[in-house]
């Protein structure tokens, strides 16, 4: 495996920990007391704070720091995740995003604001001045950046402190693994500290000499060193247990991490990973074109194994095929599709941060999360719910000040729901706000020269509501960056007749609107069941 290929895994799977970062911190704001939620928020920064440590990539590394210092103190009940908190982090996992999209220019992207803003919520209290100086650092762990809060926690807990060493070649791709497998196991059983690559011997991860790379990796389990030689495969040679001793003297010589405020919170064991596997869609394509051949070759050989005469044996092995080419086709049906919840887990973040530029509390509700659909008909369904959402929030939740005046709750609410019946998919867009304004839409109309006076006094409320549609209408008194100019709910429509479905919209005045999207789920073309014998 050569670099890129290496940097592409680093890339998409510190995407992945940053989508789950995202929306289990906006999570946080209404559930600030969640610990299982807590830790994955942890794990996931973690993560890419190892991972860009493997590469070198000290900007990624460095903003990753202050945010799991923020987060282990939040972790460990000593700072809370005030609503101002996960701003913050929302604002550097933005940040990291950018940087994880092109991580060898991450050290020229500005990330000072992103720094300041969470440094300033940190406070280092200086070591008790009796405090005995820590031993000197042994010679295997001259390679490593200790950090005290994972090392202080890690002791708490009573871990073993480790040095494994893993050769690029040897043991890495000789398994057919790719080193972040071996990080993500790592971290799986305990806690990654840190890791340190030489490139002393090899001159690079670009050089091609026979000389193979050694990673060497920091961690801290509670698993005993036989346990972790047979998970991880290696000889005893490249397993070192490091004293716990040495971390406690040097914990007691190092300044403590402590909050400028404070608060509560409990903790709970970190859990697995899940363990994910991305694949391009153009590879999907050419495993369905090959699997399309396969249940034809399949079906061949069923009409030709009911031929009288056949040999037992041969018509046993037919069946045997037929089984196991059916189980792939199934199999192939399932990782084309995405659950919906992929697609929904998107709007969290947008109604954040719309309620924050409007002066408005929304809260988004979902459910179908679960629902099995095709990646790209997910992809076709983002734009255009992302435009209905952002119209909700815009348009139709009320300020909550004027939401308590009418005698509703302060926090509007925005409901995505997605239901499959006879092959057709029902997606459901509602909000608890306003509704729309009949008269005002008219009255746009009128001034577009959409309808002429006479013609939208004949018009039925359902035909008015319709003329929300036309292109180049609008009902927001100023043009925002959030809406306004006139583009959306044609283009809307535009992009959900082009994936073959059909909008409708109602709505009641003081109570809110409703958009359902009906699309027509088409299944692919595989033949799912083996023919029969005849």
């Amino acid at each position: 495996m050569n670099e890129d290929e290496m940097l592409g895994l680093f890339v998409q799977e510190s995407r992945d920990h940053l989508a789950t970062l995202e929306a289990d911190l906006l999570a946080l704001e209404s559930d600030a007391g969640d610990a299982d939620r807590l830790n994955r928020v942890f794990r996931a920064v973690h993560t890419v704070k190892g991972t860009a440590g493997f590469f070198g990539f000290a900007a990624i590394t460095s903003l990753a720091h202050v945010m799991e210092s923020v987060l282990a103190l939040v972790r460990d009940g000593r700072m809370a995740a005030t609503p101002a908190l996960v701003t913050d982090l929302l604002a550097a996992t933005d940040r990291l995003r950018t940087m994880v999209a092109d991580p060898r220019q991450a050290a020229t992207i500005p990330s000072a604001a992103e720094l300041a803003a969470l440094q300033a919520l940190l406070h280092l209290e200086p070591a008790v001045a009796a405090a005995p100086a820590a031993r000197s650092v042994p010679t295997s762990l001259h390679a490593f950046r200790f950090d005290p809060e994972l090392i202080r926690a890690a002791l708490r807990e009573g871990h073993h402190f480790y040095v494994v060493q893993l050769r690029l070649q040897a043991d890495i791709e000789a398994a057919g693994q790719t080193p972040l497998h071996y990080l993500r196991e790592i971290a799986s059983v305990g806690t990654l500290i840190d890791t340190a690559l030489d490139l002393g011997s090899v001159g690079g991860l670009e050089d091609d000499t026979p000389t193979d790379l050694v990673c060497s990796i920091l961690f801290a389990t509670p698993m005993e060193p036989d346990l972790l030689l047979g998970a991880f495969g290696i000889p005893a040679s490249q397993l070192a247990q490091t004293s716990s001793e040495f971390f406690h003297d040097w914990l007691r010589s190092q300044p403590t991490l402590v909050p400028r405020t404070s608060p509560p919170a409990a903790t709970a064991p970190h859990p697995r990973p899940d363990e994910t596997v991305r694949l391009p869609t153009r590879l999907l394509d050419e495993l369905t074109q090959l699997v399309g051949e396969l249940a034809q070759g399949r079906d061949h050989l069923l009409l030709l194994a009911a031929e009288p005469g056949t040999p037992a044996e041969l018509n046993a092995a037919v069946q045997s095929l037929a089984t196991v080419a059916t189980g792939l086709q199934h199999a192939l049906t399932r990782a084309r599709c995405q659950p919906v919840g992929d697609l929904f887990g998107r709007f969290p973040r947008l109604l954040h941060d719309l309620g924050r530029k409007l002066g408005k509390d929304i809260r988004l509700e979902t459910s179908g999360d679960d629902l099995p659909l095709d990646r790209a008909l997910l992809a076709g369904l983002t734009d255009p719910l992302t435009h209905l959402i952002r119209n909700s929030a815009d348009h139709g939740i009320e300020s909550p000040a004027e939401r308590r005046r009418l005698g509703k709750p302060a926090v509007g609410v925005v409901c995505l729901r997605a239901t499959l019946e006879d092959g057709t998919l029902e997606v459901e867009v509602r909000d608890d706000g306003r509704g729309l304004d009949l008269a005002r839409i008219t009255a746009k109309a009128i001034e577009r020269e959409l309808v002429s006076p006479h013609q939208a006094a004949g018009l039925s409320p359902a035909e008015v509501r319709q003329l929300i549609f036309a292109p180049g209408l609008s009902t927001a008194p100023e043009v925002s960056d959030v809406s306004g100019r006139g583009v959306g709910m044609d283009v809307v429509k535009t992009d959900i007749g082009q994936l073959g479905g059909q909008i409708n919209l109602d709505s009641a005045p003081g109570e809110g609107t409703v958009v359902t999207i009906r699309l027509p789920v088409r299944q692919p073309r595989l033949q799912l069941e083996p023919a029969r014998a005849a």
